[in-house]
Formats: C-alpha cells, structure tokens, sequence
C-alpha cells in the first residue's frame, strides 16, 4: 500500500510540474501575443485527468490567435484576465457538454473577472484528433449557471442531465453564494452519472 502511494504522489508531482511548464508556456506566448510578436498557435497543454474524464482524449490543447482576439473583443475580456488558463482549464469550476451534431465540451473556470463573470472555454470534441482547438472564449454570470442547472434534471434541453459531466461542487456554491445543503456529500468534486 505504502509504494502504491509514493507512486501515487510522485505522478500526481510529476503532473504538477508539467502543469506549471505548460502554464508558463502559455503565459508567455499571450505575452508576445499581446505585444504583435506571437506567431502560430498558442498552446494550453495536455487536458487533464477532468478533462479526460469528462471526454477530452487529446494530446494537446490549442487556440488560434485569430479565435483569441474575436472572442476576447466580443465578450470584453482583457487579455491578462486569461493568464494562467490552462491551470484553471484543468481544475474547472464545471463541464458540460453541449449539442448534438457538433458537439463541443464547455469548460467554466475560475478565472474570474472585474465585474464578477467567470471565463469559459468552448473546445471543440473531435473523435481520434490529436490536437483539439478552443473554437470560443467567453463569459458567464451566476444567473446563467443557475439555468443550466436548472435544466440539468430535465430530459429534453440542450443541457440536460446526461451532459453534466463534472461540478466542484464546493466552487460551485462559493461562487453562486449559496449554502451547502444539511448533511451534504463530504466530497467537493463530483463527476455527473449517466442514469
């Protein structure tokens, strides 16, 4: 049991410092994208074990810098309010999927913004793809979460039950401001079942 679990702990480092790495790599690139310098894709890393777990089986995250600056523009998102997206992108807030031909993985993250809205981040589910792009960088309000949660118990919606892929559940209650229930499961991370 012991090796099991130093094994165990040293993945779980070796994973951090890959994190930290592709963090860094990014943090960079938006740098020179801010500054007109960045040529090429910026990448975000490899999904981790939310994402994974959630449907993401890529080698790679990426985005475009054209789907940056239409989507940051559109949704009046500063540039340095993404720093740091790929450790949020790997310790979300929640993921959904959403819609039915081209489906696409909805990640909310606790990159939170001036006024209180949260960053999400669309990716694109491409099934055997390598490399998976962000096709859209936006932002969401609490109100707008409570909808979804809202449907998550119907059937029919295109956010229904068996699209909720995962909460952090304690995030998730800190940042609609709202009370855990009495006797509340102990665990702050849930991964949705498919009935």
């Amino acid at each position: 049991m012991r090796v099991r679990s130093r094994f165990a702990r040293a993945r779980k480092r070796r994973r951090a410092g890959r994190y930290k790495i592709e963090n860094d790599r990014f943090n960079a690139e938006l740098e020179a994208f801010k500054a007109g310098t960045h040529k090429g894709v910026l990448h975000l890393g490899v999904p981790g074990a939310i994402l994974r777990a959630s449907g993401l089986n890529a080698t790679e995250i990426t985005i475009e810098p054209k789907v940056l600056k239409e989507h940051l523009g559109k949704h009046d998102i500063a540039i340095d309010e993404i720093q740091n997206l790929p450790v949020s992108l790997n310790n979300p807030l929640m993921v959904y999927e959403w819609g039915t031909k081209a489906r696409s993985l909805i990640v909310i993250t606790d990159l939170t913004l001036k006024d209180g809205r949260k960053i999400t981040a669309a990716v694109k589910l491409e099934r055997g793809g390598k490399r998976v792009e962000i096709n859209e960088i936006a932002s969401v309000h609490g109100k707008s979460i409570e909808r979804l949660l809202e449907e998550a118990v119907d059937k029919e919606p295109d956010f229904g039950k068996n699209k909720l892929k995962y909460v952090n559940k304690e995030k998730a209650v800190e940042w609609l401001g709202i009370a855990p229930p009495e006797g509340s499961i102990n665990t702050n991370r849930s991964t949705a079942s498919s009935d």
